[in-house]
């Protein structure tokens, strides 16, 4: 999904490759903190896909402690996006 948005978005920032993995990393560990959401955050999240990445940022705030700032804005962009996503459903990756 990162070397995707780099390669394949013209008006997305540049990042270095050595930072994509970071990037990566951090999206990781901060989806992987769905794992943690309690019932009370599950019904905040039916306000949108923005409160569900602010919570998993909480739940994660170390996650972009290494990214550059053009390194967070992508991982930004990349976890709204992850975020309209799974709120939307079913997603079928390109083959």
């Amino acid at each position: 999904m990162v070397e995707r948005a780099v390669t394949g978005n013209p008006h997305e920032r540049a990042v270095p490759e050595d930072e994509r993995r970071a990037v990566t990393d951090a999206l990781t560990v901060t989806l992987l903190a769905l794992g943690h959401i309690g019932m009370g955050d599950v019904q905040a999240v039916r306000l949108g896909y923005r409160t569900l990445a602010h919570t998993l940022k909480e739940r994660a705030p170390q996650a972009t402690r290494q990214l550059s700032a053009d390194g967070t804005h992508l991982y930004n962009s990349l976890l709204d996006l992850s975020c309209l996503q799974i709120l939307n459903g079913p997603w079928t990756p390109p083959i």
